[in-house]
């Protein structure tokens, strides 16, 4: 998967770009197997929960339009805004991407400042959503809710990409010890620490019905991965 260095903080140390080639393969390599599960010649996608940017790229290899959807983060009293230049995450992410890419302003990637729960979407406007490490950031009402508005926006056959980490059990044991052991005293704290990612699941498995299960960095490791990539489809 294409890296980007513009879609970086320059002022925080950004797990996609640590000094450790194995913790940045295995951060990019989540991204890049959710890209998989996006046929190509799709013609309309979102990114909830966008961040940085990160996907956009990849899904604008695979899509006529796409959407990127986050809260704006000047109301939240960071750092953010000042290495935005004053300017909100979103519009930053969008900006870098575009610019990136060559894409006029608005032509083909359209912001919207927006949680999960509250899209300003048309119900059935969309063939795809990705939802990456998304949910276990929300409280449990507003996850739920997203998982519902994720349903609303998408046509009959459209998907729900989903990822969640598992934070809990043997994955959780083993995604400590290796962090631990390949970031050192630079291992950051988990904000999700306890995450239940089955009660997620079982929502999106009440919501859509048809779902299936991948594993995330190594797939031939299966219930051991401390990632679970779900594809989740509209009948």
């Amino acid at each position: 998967m294409q890296r980007d260095s513009r879609l970086h903080s320059p002022k925080r140390a950004d797990i996609y770009e640590h000094p450790n080639p194995l913790v940045r393969w295995t951060h990019w390599r989540r991204l890049a197997l959710a890209l998989k599960l996006c046929p190509p010649e799709q013609e309309t996608a979102l990114d909830l929960g966008t961040g940085r940017g990160l996907l956009l790229p990849g899904l604008l290899a695979r899509c006529h339009r796409v959407y990127a959807t986050d809260i704006d983060r000047r109301r939240d009293g960071d750092d953010f805004k000042d290495w935005a230049k004053g300017q909100s995450f979103l519009w930053w992410a969008g900006e870098g991407v575009a610019k990136g890419l060559g894409l006029r302003a608005g032509s083909r990637l359209g912001l919207l400042y927006a949680d999960g729960a509250h899209l300003s979407l048309k119900a059935e406007s969309l063939d795809i959503v990705f939802c990456m490490d998304v949910l276990e950031h929300m409280p449990p009402n507003l996850r739920q809710l997203t998982i519902a508005e994720c349903y609303r926006v998408l046509r009959p056959g459209g998907s729900l990409i989903v990822s969640m980490p598992r934070e809990k059990g043997l994955p959780a044991m083993l995604r400590s010890l290796v962090r631990g052991l390949l970031m050192g005293k630079d291992c950051p704290g988990e904000a999700h620490a306890g995450y239940d990612s089955l009660q997620d699941l079982a929502a999106v498995r009440r919501t859509f019905g048809q779902v299936s299960l991948g594993y995330s960095p190594l797939p031939l490791l299966g219930r051991l991965n401390p990632t679970l990539p779900v594809k989740a489809t509209k009948a």
